[in-house]
């Protein structure tokens, strides 16, 4: 089994690169490769749901059901491998006002996305606020539409964390998962097909920005 696992961790980036674009598909991994405890249990019992508000991410971690949490190289980095997690590997139950459940379709990368997110993170920081209203008071879709995304659905959520205090990214995404915001069905969201997560330090905090696209026709 440890063979097969360092296997699997020295394949991440190609996981990442091989995501199933078909809407219809559960998740970005190949089936043979997701096999956490939730999946198991999802397979056993279909019926089988995972409440948001059972949801523990330092166990996950801990246990290894966060497939290459380990390998992420930075902040940013552990951040999308825990969204893309929470979206595309567990049949998440989101209870906030949209209810959504999981698994979603995978997600992938986009350096427009990524531009808009930095900026609004950035300027979050610089004038210490936390909303998805930038200081010029554009809106998140005018931002990414500015930074060359040609998608008409743009949606995005803001989070600070309290660095100062010691509070890790986990807690921070778990936090928002259970606070019925909107920010779970914001994950799960099966509209998106672009994921961008960025933030900025000023402080002891900082400032996170989430953001989802969609740019087919």
């Amino acid at each position: 089994m440890n063979k097969i696992r360092k296997i699997i961790f020295a394949s991440c980036p190609l996981i990442f690169l091989g995501c199933n674009l078909d809407q219809g598909s559960s998740s970005y991994r190949n089936e043979e490769i997701v096999h956490n405890e939730y999946y198991n249990k999802l397979q056993a019992d279909p019926d089988f749901k995972l409440k948001v508000q059972d949801l523990d991410l330092d166990y996950d971690i801990k246990k290894e059901n966060v497939w290459c949490y380990s390998l992420a190289k930075n902040d940013t980095d552990r951040a999308k491998t825990l969204i893309r997690y929470l979206r595309e590997d567990i049949p998440l139950e989101c209870d906030d006002a949209d209810a959504l459940v999981g698994p979603s379709p995978c997600v992938i990368d986009s350096k427009e996305l990524d531009k808009a997110a930095k900026e609004h993170s950035e300027d979050m920081a610089d004038n210490g606020m936390v909303t998805d209203v930038g200081s010029d008071g554009s809106t998140p879709k005018e931002r990414a539409k500015r930074d060359g995304y040609d998608g008409n659905y743009v949606v995005e959520k803001v989070l600070v964390q309290d660095v100062g205090a010691g509070e890790s990214i986990p807690h921070m995404v778990e936090k928002a998962m259970k606070s019925r915001s909107g920010f779970c069905s914001m994950v799960l969201d099966k509209k998106a097909l672009h994921l961008s997560v960025e933030y900025a330090k000023k402080g002891d905090k900082a400032y996170w920005t989430f953001m989802y696209g969609d740019d087919r026709d």
